[in-house]
């Protein structure tokens, strides 16, 4: 295609095999959390902004004392569950310092 020059050696590079682990690590994290929040976001009453709107509040303070506490819960379910993930974040890791190596790993 023409896009690049020469080969670029993600895994071989401890630097980029580094970025190429974190990633792919985002890219398999981040769709969980934002369904998550979607969700959260939408068991959220509109009657509660619009409450909060005659009361004087900002858009901010909203955020702040409206959305925040009650997504609460769902970004602890999350984190938690993010944290307990991070084993196969090390296998992946793991895998792909292996794969730059010429020796097996012992």
């Amino acid at each position: 295609m023409g896009l690049i020059d020469r080969y670029i050696d993600f895994l071989g590079e401890p630097w980029l095999a580094r970025l190429s682990v974190t990633a792919a690590n985002i890219w398999r994290g981040v769709p969980f959390v934002a369904i998550s929040l979607l969700a959260g976001l939408q068991t959220i009453p509109p009657s509660l902004y619009e409450a909060s709107s005659i009361d004087g509040a900002t858009p901010w303070q909203q955020f702040w004392n409206v959305t925040l506490p009650l997504l609460t819960p769902i970004i602890a379910v999350v984190m938690t569950s993010a944290c307990c993930s991070r084993s196969r974040i090390s296998s992946s890791s793991t895998c792909s310092r292996a794969a730059g190596r010429s020796t097996p790993l012992t």
